[in-house]
């Protein structure tokens, strides 16, 4: 059977970029064929080696409050009383569902066109120290349309697949189930979001076109000594700039926890005017009064190492929702 491994790439700087050239090392040494599909510009040493790029540049990443998680920080006080800040990071997306689907299915549509029977589906950030599940995938899907591992911890059995690696027969996949309609998928975002169907990316792109298939599940434990998955969280600076407005008695507060690994320079600009400019120390957090009534805010800027973190248009409902909605004190 005529099969490729199909990357997925997000690799905007030289560390990602090294994790995704090594595995393109690594599979073309394994004799596979290699497609990457990425909304990021692929270097040239890594392109050459490939068989197929799919370069996709827009990249519609979703800030939406209202179906994104919320961000707990906590902190005991001398008093013993505890003090919980509760609020949706600025500097977090709330789903990357639609780059996800316009890349893969563009891509799917492709090989299948080539006449393509297997594909292994494989995150860039995914090491594979020799190509065992790659073989085994091949061999069960001689028999089955689809090879997803499972792990007790996850419970993704029956559910969704791991992203990180699963092979299948793509002339079985219903490809229709990933047709690329913006307006649906955001309404089927926020359905699962809302009803508590998580992870909902992977929940939905499993029903959509992979819960039919006879599916063969792994054990992820299986290939331990094989499979190194998801090595870019080590590389990650998620939620390195903890921090939100928040209001007392409709006074603007602002709360910050230096967990970025550097002294964070700060400054909050009100009307125009700078209210606030400090530093703040690593593993340190503040909370402080802003000393002005929300109601006279026209707008708002926090700017962190002099790069703009948001920008609040207190005209729009959806800016001051961001204080006034999506961030909470709590003190027990």
């Amino acid at each position: 059977m005529k099969e490729i491994v199909l990357i997925a790439a997000y690799t905007p700087t030289e560390e990602k970029e090294n994790i995704l050239r090594n595995l393109v090392n690594k599979l073309k040494s394994f004799n596979y064929k290699v497609a990457v599909c990425s909304h990021s510009i692929v270097p040239i040493d890594v392109f050459k080696k490939c068989d197929f790029v799919f370069y996709d540049r827009e990249n519609k990443i979703i800030f939406d409050p209202s179906f994104q998680y919320w961000y707990h920080d906590s902190h005991n006080l001398p008093n013993g009383s505890k003090l919980k800040f509760i609020f949706k990071p600025y500097n977090t997306m709330s789903s990357h569902i639609l780059p996800i689907v316009s890349m893969v299915y563009g891509s799917l549509q492709y090989l299948k066109f080539l006449n393509y029977d297997i594909v292994h589906h494989i995150e860039y950030d995914t090491v594979l120290f020799d190509a065992d599940p790659l073989n085994y995938n091949s061999e069960i899907l001689k028999e089955y349309d689809c090879v997803s591992y499972f792990s007790d911890s996850l419970k993704n059995k029956d559910k969704y697949l791991i992203g990180h690696l699963f092979s299948f027969r793509i002339p079985k996949l219903n490809l229709e189930g990933f047709k690329y309609n913006e307006e649906h998928l955001i309404s089927l975002e926020k359905e699962y979001f809302s009803k508590g169907i998580l992870p909902s990316i992977e929940r939905i792109i499993y029903n959509l076109s992979f819960k039919d298939l006879n599916i063969f599940w792994v054990p992820i434990t299986q290939f331990k000594d094989s499979l190194e998955l998801n090595i870019s969280e080590k590389l990650s600076s998620y939620h390195k700039d903890i921090c939100t407005f928040n209001l007392v008695n409709n006074i603007l507060y602002f709360y910050s926890n230096n967990k970025s690994g550097e002294t964070q320079k700060i400054m909050i600009v009100i009307n125009e005017s700078i209210v606030k400019s400090f530093n703040q120390d690593l593993m340190c957090w503040n909370w402080i009064s802003l000393e002005i009534n929300f109601d006279e805010i026209r707008n708002l800027k926090l700017f962190i190492n002099d790069s703009l973190i948001k920008n609040f248009n207190m005209d729009l409902e959806e800016d001051r929702d961001f204080i006034s909605k999506w961030s909470k004190i709590e003190n027990s």
